[in-house]
């Protein structure tokens, strides 16, 4: 039969593909704030430009300097308030991402686990907010990660704009070499390609610390959390080595998301001896009470008839026994899935060759490597070749 782990592995695998698009529905609408102020963003710089020319000074000097300076504090000014903008937004739907992602966890572990009434701790709204307020971004509070790309974008518009003029270049060229053309991008589309990945890797903090909160909330059923990373080509070296593994809750794990864009998420293990012993609910038509009175029933079955000569201490290890077996049954153990290091090596040649590059494809094929050879997990970053070259030396001799 399907354990409870099974069926519930299998809702969110297919859930998490689900909350990708909507990362990528919010991510676009963030863009679409952005992209809204592009227009008087471009009638100011243009507007500026033709008029430090049109004064006829010379190209590049203090004059133009100090008039350029003066641009960029207003695009500063302008392009600000659309970044508060876009973070206050995001900071909206994260929270109801949050939500929505404790209460479909918790409502999918009681879909699966084979009781009636059976009830787990949700994670109020409340713990969402304070998570959301509390828990950094890879490091980064998100207005942070706002004041970044702002001064990112700030420092790409100040090359544009005083090279453009030391180099002598026109108005039309500085413009399209900033906003750019239909079929050529622009400096501006590196402040699109961070919106983005801010939304996604938030979103997936969110996600991930909501989940926490409920996990934690319910650390009498929950005994360990799997990390389970996608399994396709644009999967991380870091995720795709850590997929699978086990980790036990209230102790060190490594955070999702791991990278910006990551789409790793951990799932937890129900814990079957828990939703049986700790939880006063009616099991299978059973009240608590007689499913206890089953299992010791089954217990002085299996003793071959040794029961009355047992100790009390023999016989509660005995009942134990039935309780987790029944756990184990109706609840499972480990998920039955292919991990990214099962399902990698069943793929084409060129693929692999895509995933790992050159070198280390001759690494994993001849050198005797596999991919948790490629990561520094300790720091959370693969190695680079010169670094594998240096703690692989028998590797490369192969190659």
């Amino acid at each position: 039969m399907t354990t409870a782990n099974q069926e519930y592995f299998d809702i969110m695998v297919s859930h998490n593909l689900n909350l990708e698009q909507v990362k990528t529905g919010i991510a676009n609408d963030m863009v679409k704030l952005l992209d809204a102020s592009e227009s008087s963003l471009k009638e100011l710089i243009a507007g500026r430009i033709a008029n430090i020319t049109g004064r006829g000074q010379e190209k590049y000097g203090r004059g133009t300097t100090r008039r350029l300076n003066a641009l960029l504090k207003d695009v500063k000014k302008m392009r600000g308030k659309v970044f508060r903008d876009i973070e206050k937004e995001l900071t909206e739907q994260l929270i109801e991402v949050g939500v929505h992602e404790a209460a479909f966890n918790q409502a999918a572990v009681v879909s699966v686990v084979p009781m009636e009434e059976f009830s787990m701790v949700g994670a109020s709204r409340d713990q969402i907010v304070a998570a959301a307020q509390a828990t950094p971004i890879r490091g980064r509070f998100l207005n942070e990660w706002f004041d970044q790309a702002q001064s990112a974008e700030l420092g790409r518009l100040n090359d544009a704009l005083k090279v453009g003029f030391f180099e002598g270049r026109s108005n039309d060229e500085i413009v399209r070499g900033i906003f750019g053309t239909r079929s050529v991008p622009g400096d501006l589309r590196k402040s699109r390609n961070n919106v983005k990945t801010i939304v996604r890797t938030s979103m997936s903090t969110m996600a991930s610390a909501s989940r926490d909160e409920l996990f934690g909330n319910n650390s009498d059923i929950i005994e360990f959390a799997r990390y389970t990373a996608t399994l396709d080509g644009r999967t991380s070296d870091i995720c795709s080595s850590r997929d699978g593994n086990q980790y036990k809750l209230g102790e060190f794990r490594p955070e999702i998301p791991a990278h910006p864009n990551c789409r790793s998420i951990y799932l937890p293990i129900l814990f079957g001896v828990g939703i049986v012993g700790n939880r006063p609910t009616v099991t299978d038509t059973r009240t608590r009470e007689k499913r206890e009175i089953d299992f010791r029933a089954d217990a002085q079955a299996q003793s071959r008839g040794q029961w009355g000569n047992m100790s009390p201490q023999q016989r509660n290890k005995a009942v134990q026994r039935q309780r987790v077996k029944w756990g184990n049954e109706a609840i499972g153990t480990t998920p039955a899935a292919t991990t990214y290091s099962e399902w990698f090596p069943q793929q084409s040649a060129d693929f692999q060759r895509a995933k790992l590059g050159p070198t280390k494809y001759d690494l994993y094929t001849k050198g005797g490597l596999d991919l948790n050879d490629f990561v520094n997990d300790t720091a959370s970053t693969p190695w680079t070749i010169d670094q594998l070259r240096a703690r692989e030396a028998d590797a490369f001799s192969k190659i």
